[in-house]
């Protein structure tokens, strides 16, 4: 699996890798995170990758 890159954010340290098994059906998600800039900040950006990951209904 290589990695594709996507933004989540402004920031160019916003960005998350997505690797995805082969076959494209649904599969667990493990997130690994190295997020700065403290409270809440984090959280918010934490939040934000992960929307980026699950879209929300009718977004993709």
């Amino acid at each position: 699996m290589t990695p594709t890159v996507h933004p989540y954010g402004t920031d160019p340290a916003q960005f998350l890798e997505l690797s995805l098994p082969a076959g494209g059906e649904p599969a667990p998600v493990v997130v690994v995170l190295h997020a700065g800039g403290g409270w809440p900040r984090t959280l918010e950006c934490v939040a934000a990758a992960c929307r980026r990951v699950r879209p929300e209904p009718g977004h993709g």
